[in-house]
């Protein structure tokens, strides 16, 4: 039964971070910082997985795996010097 209600609520917690990250204008933020996509992956989704992860509790090495990237996606975006963060 826990198990359910844990996806259930990483579910929630998912929807919520979507709802802030369209709430503050993210893709917008993006361009002021000086993102530049070098991949398929949109900085938006990265931001989002990164911030469900870390209020789940769980490190990037603890993360679950998403189909459309890994870990070290988001590390060498975090990473990415052209980027002013």
């Amino acid at each position: 039964m826990n198990i359910i209600r844990q996806k259930h609520t990483e579910n929630e917690l998912h929807n919520l971070v979507h709802q802030f990250t369209s709430l503050i204008g993210l893709s917008k933020l993006a361009k002021l910082v000086n993102y530049r996509r070098h991949s398929e992956i949109s900085l938006t989704k990265i931001i989002e997985w990164l911030l469900t992860t870390k209020f789940l509790g769980r490190s990037l090495y603890q993360a679950p795996a998403t189909p459309n990237f890994t870990s070290r996606t988001v590390r060498n975006n975090l990473n990415d010097g052209r980027i002013n963060w």
